[in-house]
């Protein structure tokens, strides 16, 4: 984790020394949020292998990175086969979010949903492998939330249920609701396109483009069965905080 005070010009090498230490010899990726000069949260995953003996832990600074603390996610009473694609964000300076996929069977992924309401000194698990309240059953592309409670997460559709491409929770996580997009309006775009099971379609993780998290964006693609048909992509973007939409065939 390299880090900059002079525009670009110099750089400090800012990375744990602890968590260098704690995976020596061992093939790491990192995944960040750097939400200001001083503020900073780090997760070290290892792609091919999980060793449940470390956990999972995130590692945060308060002073741009000359000293940083650990704490461990919780993970005991349900299963961790590995962790991959984590996604780390904070609204703001005390609450945040993790996403991880950390699982799958047949055609399921499960993914652990994690929430933190003291700067990431702590976290509570909202969605792991033992919970039903975000159902496994397709691709979760990854979460957005704009505050301690209101966030969504984008997954691929399913063949039963191909309109399900959006998930939204109002109370921190604990519970999720499908969420409609309204059926994407332009040039030759098939008719029914979010209904049709003949199609694929996936959403990719909205997009907030404003420090009050009111304006989003987010892009569709849908791959027909066909291979003699062309997939379609859709750019969806809100005014309204996601509660309305407009679209727009790319």
């Amino acid at each position: 984790i390299l880090r900059t005070t002079d525009n670009a010009e110099t750089w400090k090498n800012v990375t744990p020394s602890q968590a260098i230490y704690e995976f020596a010899g061992k093939t790491l990726s990192v995944s960040g949020c750097f939400r200001d000069a001083d503020h900073a949260w780090l997760i070290f995953y290892e792609e091919s292998s999980y060793d449940a003996r470390l956990g999972i832990v995130v590692w945060y600074t308060e002073d741009g990175g000359q000293t940083w603390e650990s704490t461990a996610l919780p993970i005991e009473g349900y299963a961790v086969q590995y962790v991959y694609d984590p996604q780390i964000s904070f609204p703001d300076g005390q609450n945040g979010w993790l996403f991880a996929r950390i699982g799958r069977s047949e055609n399921r992924e499960y993914v652990g949903i994690y929430t933190s309401h003291d700067g990431g000194k702590t976290w509570t698990a909202m969605v792991t492998t033992n919970s039903d309240n975000l159902p496994s059953i397709g691709r979760k592309n990854g979460a957005v939330f704009r505050d301690a409670l209101e966030g969504w997460v984008s997954c691929d559709s399913t063949a039963d249920q191909p309109d399900m491409v959006l998930w939204h929770t109002t109370d921190g996580g604990n519970s999720w609701f499908k969420q409609q997009l309204p059926a994407p309006y332009g040039y030759n775009i098939p008719d029914g396109l979010l209904s049709d099971p003949s199609y694929t379609c996936s959403l990719s993780v909205p997009k907030f483009v404003d420090f009050q998290y009111q304006y989003a964006w987010a892009m569709l693609k849908c791959t027909p069965a066909d291979p003699l048909s062309y997939p379609v992509s859709v750019l969806y973007w809100t005014y309204d905080k996601l509660s309305t939409w407009r679209t727009r065939r790319l």
